[in-house]
């Protein structure tokens, strides 16, 4: 018997110690909203793959908000968050005046929700990435999407692509769609 009171005792200061220690394992997170960026004249299509001699140029205005993870030490391990586009324009790089651009083009903003993690230095190590970031109206076609799916990177020298989805990139007929009317 005095020895099930023991072991029970050790048992329960056992519990008492990982509860303890699960409570100081990270510090609670802390919410953000990020400063709106602006992409400017970014390349996103070209052309040429259907015989015309331009780029669709684009621009858009980058939201994000999500939620920064941090270790009992304070360091930021994890980055939650998502992030979509807004006041989207797109345009042919030889004739800037052949162009989409307003809120019916861009569609309501969709969310892309992605997680990047750090190592105890700081350093980004993994990048994961999924939904749709990136749509538009064509007209006389109908909504394309040019960034969908998911991405996973892990940095080592530079960020290198590890996975992605077969739909990540637009089809060849909504990229087909939007040169031709940018044409």
């Amino acid at each position: 018997m005095n020895n099930l009171i023991k072991s029970t005792i050790g048992l329960l200061l056992g519990c008492v110690v990982l509860l303890a220690a699960t409570t100081a394992w990270a510090a609670k997170p802390v919410s953000y909203v990020a400063d709106p960026f602006v992409v400017e004249n970014n390349p996103m299509l070209d052309c040429s793959w259907f015989g015309m001699g331009f780029w669709v140029l684009g621009e858009w205005i980058t939201n994000e908000y999500g939620k920064y993870h941090f270790d009992n030490k304070g360091n930021m391990v994890m980055i939650n968050g998502f992030n979509y586009l807004t006041e989207q324009r797109v345009w042919n790089s030889t004739d800037p005046s052949k162009d989409l651009t307003g809120e019916d083009v861009a569609g309501r903003a969709e969310h892309a929700h992605f997680i990047l993690n750090f190592d105890e230095n700081g350093i980004p190590t993994q990048y994961k990435e999924s939904g749709v970031f990136n749509k538009m109206v064509v007209p006389g076609y109908g909504q394309i999407r040019l960034d969908a799916g998911q991405w996973y990177y892990v940095y080592d020298t530079g960020w290198t692509l590890v996975k992605a989805t077969p739909n990540t990139s637009p089809t060849v007929e909504d990229a087909f769609a939007l040169c031709t009317y940018l044409e």
